[in-house]
């Protein structure tokens, strides 16, 4: 998934995510520590804002150790397509989707 660095412009960021599959790009440290999320809408802004300006901070994560059951109840209950993976330390791991999982897999 496209990341960015809390200094990059939006501009930049929005060509990594225009050749993904993702709509957003998630905002790491050096260490990969999460700070936190660029939604579609704020990459259709400013093009020379710095991501750390226009992030959404604390964005929902979950542990790679999480039961895929209750990944599962999560995205069902708040409607979501995907959730971000994080070590204990915060440090990005990657995202889950909900395509991912089937009621098979718990």
């Amino acid at each position: 998934m496209p990341t960015a660095g809390p200094a990059e412009t939006i501009a930049a960021v929005r060509a990594r995510v225009d050749a993904s599959r993702y709509r957003f790009a998630l905002v790491l440290a050096a260490d990969r520590t999460l700070f936190g999320r660029l939604r579609h809408t704020v990459l259709a802004g400013d093009p020379e804002a710095a991501a750390h300006q226009v992030m959404e901070l604390g964005p929902s994560t979950t542990r790679p150790d999480s039961p895929l059951a209750s990944i599962q109840s999560h995205l069902r209950d708040h409607h979501m397509t995907y959730m971000i993976v994080t070590d204990p330390e915060g440090r990005l791991l990657g995202t889950v989707h909900a395509t991912d999982l089937d009621d098979s897999s718990t």
